[in-house]
């Protein structure tokens, strides 16, 4: 089983309380509700960064595990060359 238990999951909550006290995470917390998706696979499904330049995608990220997101700075500069 990957996603929450993928090893890049505690290392990347690890990596945003380094940076900043995990403020973002905190934020978006005090607003979090417990939701169980219909179908108990769905939970399991992971999000993805993407970049086009027209057709062309000029940069991917697959998000490995939970919390585990494509690096802004990478994105920005795909985005803004």
């Amino acid at each position: 089983m990957t996603t929450f238990f993928n090893k890049e999951t505690p290392f990347s909550i690890l990596e945003r309380q380094k940076r900043d006290g995990a403020k973002d995470m905190l934020d978006a917390l005090q607003r979090w509700k417990p939701w169980i998706p219909p179908k108990l696979e769905q939970g399991l499904q992971q999000g993805g960064t993407f970049v086009f330049n027209g057709k062309d995608e000029v940069f991917q990220h697959y998000d490995p595990s939970t919390g585990a997101h494509a690096d802004l700075s990478e994105v920005l500069s795909a985005a803004l060359p």
